[in-house]
């Protein structure tokens, strides 16, 4: 799952065991601090659920997500990562690797 570092709501989607779900777990995998939020409303469709939430994410980094019930039985693992880069042009190595031409000329021998 894919989410912005964004002050706005985002659309979250999972496949829950229960669509009783009241409230979420995001454990930053750099950090392992654990933020809780709660889930006020539910949108349901066909296999999946969808909840709308402001979360506060750090662009670049990898989040372990836990949906539970009132209960708190946990309903849902998944995992998150937060990247403010378009979901189509997406490169995990963007703006790091740089290719570089060189005029290196080899030969290589076969053993024959």
């Amino acid at each position: 799952m894919v989410l912005k570092e964004t002050t706005d709501l985002q659309s979250i989607y999972i496949t829950p065991k229960s669509n009783a779900v009241t409230s979420i777990d995001l454990l930053c995998q750099e950090t392992n601090v654990t933020v809780n939020y709660s889930v006020t409303e539910v949108f349901t469709k066909s296999y999946y659920i969808r909840f709308d939430l402001v979360v506060a994410l750090v662009e670049g980094r990898s989040y372990t997500l836990k949906a539970k019930t009132a209960a708190g039985e946990v309903v849902f693992y998944g995992f998150v990562y937060c990247t403010n880069q378009t979901i189509s042009d997406y490169t995990i190595n963007k703006d790091e690797y740089v290719q570089r031409n060189t005029t290196n000329e080899y030969i290589v021998y076969d053993g024959d």
